[in-house]
């Protein structure tokens, strides 16, 4: 029986020092914290999840939707940069005094 109750007083001792923790001022600044962190990530969430949409193949959107960033096709931009200055002109300046 001794050990039984060696083991109850200490966690007699445990549940004690607990309800001591819990009415600290740090165990209330830790719960401010810790529901702080659970509201401000709950909103980061709501905020940062994209809105889904309920469409189906072939039907017509009631919803403008815009995307979420650019795409830029560097193929595609580059072939139609070389075709842009392959159609320009050759441009000649005169210069006085040169002799040919």
């Amino acid at each position: 029986m001794k050990a039984k109750n060696g083991v109850r007083r200490k966690n007699n001792s445990f549940k004690k020092k607990l309800r001591q923790w819990a009415n600290s001022v740090d165990a209330k600044c830790t719960l401010i914290v810790v529901i702080s962190m659970v509201i401000i990530g709950a909103l980061f969430y709501a905020v940062s999840s994209p809105e889904k949409y309920d469409l189906k193949i072939g039907a017509i959107s009631h919803y403008t939707i815009t995307a979420t960033k650019d795409v830029i096709d560097e193929v595609t931009t580059e072939e139609r940069r070389q075709a842009a200055a392959n159609a320009v002109e050759p441009t000649y300046h005169l210069e006085e005094g040169v002799n040919a």
